[in-house]
């Protein structure tokens, strides 16, 4: 992990360019791919999708075999450990009373010129995409589809690639403990297009959520203009009090993701420091994915030691990290200046691995930076805001007038025209 100490405005502007470099832009070989999949999709539906899984998962299907049979779903769920069932329901219980609380309410504004109605309406049909990589993230699945339950979408449906001919038993248990029942045998690009075009077997969906890979990720942009999700990020802000065996361990938890996983540590303290950077190369020895730390740390492991704690603040302010982990005196007063960070974790009893895995709120957060101006996955994604306009005559009669000049003012003589016949 580099060392950037904050009285030094050369070193804060490297720490600016290390974070700056987490930005994500699709790869023009990975656009053009992704690009090139999608269009076929579009051109040839279900054959395309068949022909995409066997070049780049090594699954030989036939169409019919793209659906997974509902009965696949529930036994997935039934042969799990009786506590493997009560974690996943405990958490997805969690989920769901937590996200319930964000829905909205509409409103109706009357005034001199008439009503106006603010309608709030759940989307209706929404695909989850769920990778297969080394993790199968159940936790994931539980995290998008419970914020869309919670907005009261009723049609759920899942894909992700088939690795080992089907898509990872872990995963369709908890789509069956979610109430989906249809999910397909296609990730990657090519399951995200045949979900948001629509196939002669796959009904296309509303929206399509959930992460993946450069190139599925370059297929919902493609069709849906969707952003791209950079890498998983921590920033702990700690002083002296903070045991360093539990900040290490945080920072190791996030850069075991993958080898491009940023983790800062922020600290006054240069005992706290040092001692941080001992555990981790300790923690380290032992960690199954120990490689994968490894790279991120070297790539983008840092430590910054600032003169205060708010100090230390505005540095992960500059950040605009998904995760910020606050241990330190008066956690919960920084975290109530905390502007700029995807979710933030106060205390030491608060590590970012429980946010992960369902205490309540949504662990799909914005990354690479756009949590300056982006929020994480909730109700509101599922949820479409509707305005129902009634004028009264009279209404339209006093407003009329100063309408029209400001369309002519616009250069926009058919607006002007209808307002005033309008008017009568």
């Amino acid at each position: 992990m580099r060392t950037y100490r904050s009285s030094s405005r050369a070193q804060m502007r490297a720490f600016d360019r290390l974070m700056a470099a987490r930005s994500r832009r699709f790869p023009p070989a990975v656009l053009r791919t992704a690009a090139r999949i999608v269009e076929d999709v579009r051109r040839r539906g279900d054959a395309a999708v068949v022909a995409a899984v066997r070049r780049y998962d090594g699954v030989r299907l036939v169409t019919r075999g793209l659906r997974v049979p509902p009965a696949r779903i529930r036994a997935a769920w039934q042969a799990l450990p009786a506590a493997d069932r009560r974690a996943l329901r405990a958490s997805w219980d969690r989920i769901l009373a937590y996200h319930r609380r964000q829905v909205p309410r509409g409103y109706r504004v009357r005034t001199g010129l008439g009503s106006f109605t603010h309608v709030i309406r759940p989307l209706g049909r929404v695909a989850i995409h769920i990778p297969a990589g080394a993790a199968p993230l159940v936790s994931t699945l539980l995290m998008c589809a419970g914020a869309a339950r919670a907005a009261g979408v009723r049609d759920l449906v899942l894909v992700s690639p088939p690795r080992g001919g089907q898509v990872h038993p872990a995963i369709l248990a908890a789509a069956w403990l979610a109430g989906i029942r249809e999910a397909y045998n296609a990730g990657g690009a090519q399951g995200v297009a045949a979900l948001a075009l629509g196939t002669g077997t796959i009904r296309a969906a509303d929206r399509v959520v959930g992460p993946g890979n450069l190139w599925s990720q370059a297929a919902r942009w493609i069709t849906q203009g969707a952003g791209l999700d950079g890498p998983s990020e921590i920033a702990v802000l700690a002083d002296a009090t903070a045991r360093a065996e539990a900040v290490a361990a945080d920072l190791v938890a996030q850069a075991e993701h993958a080898g491009d996983n940023p983790a800062v540590l922020v600290t006054p303290s240069h005992t706290l420091a040092a001692a941080v950077a001992m555990e981790v190369g300790r923690q380290l020895r032992t960690l199954p994915r120990a490689a994968v730390a490894r790279t991120s740390f070297r790539r983008f492991g840092a430590t910054v030691l600032v003169r205060s704690l708010l100090e230390g603040l505005s540095v992960c302010e500059r950040f605009a990290p998904e995760h910020l982990a606050i241990v330190a005196r008066g956690a919960d007063r920084l975290a109530r200046r905390a502007r700029c960070a995807g979710t933030v974790l106060i205390g030491a009893s608060s590590p970012v691995a429980a946010a992960d895995y369902g205490v309540g709120p949504n662990h799909v957060l914005p990354t690479a930076g756009t949590a300056r101006y982006a929020s994480g996955l909730g109700v509101k994604d599922f949820l479409k805001f509707v305005n129902l306009t009634r004028l009264s005559a009279r209404g339209l009669k006093a407003a009329g007038p100063g309408l029209a000049r400001i369309a002519r003012m616009e250069g926009l003589e058919g607006h002007a025209r209808s307002l005033e016949i309008n008017r009568g």
